[in-house]
């Protein structure tokens, strides 16, 4: 969900919950769940898509992701020995979220 916002690349409302495997209504739910924990979410019918309109950090547990690069070394630190980039789209290998 992240990512397609952050790339504005969710299209239209239909099909964002698609491209999630989500009901319109459970997509609108997240959504405003998000944007009671302070993101600002804005959605564009010129480019038929989802932006954030400024920066949003959510915290899950006790570091952010800025606080989990910085114990693990950074991400171009593991690029060395792990092919990383094909990891970064795959939420489950992350706890925390930059919005």
């Amino acid at each position: 969900m992240d990512d397609l916002i952050r790339r504005k690349a969710t299209g239209t409302p239909d099909e964002f919950a698609m491209r999630l495997g989500l009901g319109k209504s459970i997509l609108m739910d997240e959504l405003r769940d998000l944007k009671e924990l302070g993101a600002v979410i804005t959605y564009s019918r010129e480019s038929q898509s989802y932006y954030y309109k400024q920066e949003f950090i959510l915290k899950i547990g006790t570091l952010d992701n800025h606080e989990q690069q910085e114990l693990r070394g950074g991400q171009n630190y593991f690029e060395e020995f792990i092919p990383f980039r094909n990891y970064r789209n795959d939420s489950s290998y992350f706890r925390c979220v930059n919005f």
